[in-house]
């Protein structure tokens, strides 16, 4: 009898020891097994480091260091919507507001999150702040009726002054081409009701 209890409880041990050690496989995998899903490509870090290559929706399963992380960052058209204000000749300003799609290469997204960041990074130091500098740069040479009067010249002169600062400020830090755009897309100027009506009168 004690030989079987004996025999029954080394069952028990080793069925134990068996189910420990697929949880702690299951765990292990859970951290070291990743893939990219599609429209967003993996950017492997270690401790601050960036690994130079990602990892692609094609490339299915890959099994990674547990030291290492992995951020899924979308390679499809992306949108930032920005609230800015046109400023006159005379000093008069106009609310508007700038929407630009644009997206990364996937192949670069690890220089791209090295050096500036994720989404949230691009649009604060990439767009916001050079989408109000061309408004401006370019509304300061007309009147305040001509931004009605001429309104798609002067959007589309805002457009090609944004890509082409934004497109120097990216070269700047090595990343020429590495983001696209798409489109951008201006808002009329908000001047007021009444004088709107007595420029279009």
């Amino acid at each position: 009898a004690t030989e079987r209890i004996i025999h029954m409880n080394l069952k028990t041990i080793t069925i134990g020891a068996s189910v420990a050690a697929l949880l702690v496989g299951g765990i292990f995998l859970s951290r070291t097994l990743t893939w990219a899903e599609p429209g967003y490509v993996g950017v492997v870090t270690q401790f601050g480091s960036v690994e130079a290559k990602p990892l692609y929706a094609g490339d299915g399963p890959t099994i990674i260091s547990p030291l290492k992380s992995v951020v899924m960052l979308p390679t499809m058209q992306l949108s930032h919507h920005i609230k800015a204000a046109a400023a006159t000749i005379k000093g008069q300003t106009a609310p508007t507001e700038i929407a630009i799609a644009y997206s990364v290469k996937g192949e670069m997204w690890p220089l791209v999150y090295k050096t500036i960041g994720g989404k949230a990074a691009i649009d604060a130091n990439y767009f916001d702040n050079n989408a109000q500098q061309a408004l401006k740069q370019i509304t300061g040479n007309y009147l305040a009726e001509e931004l009605i009067q001429k309104r798609e010249e002067i959007k589309g002169k805002v457009a090609a002054e944004l890509i082409k600062v934004i497109n120097a400020a990216l070269s700047e830090k090595g990343l020429q081409g590495a983001i696209t755009i798409d489109m951008i897309a201006i808002t009329d100027f908000d001047f007021s009701k009444d004088f709107n009506d007595s420029i279009d009168s």
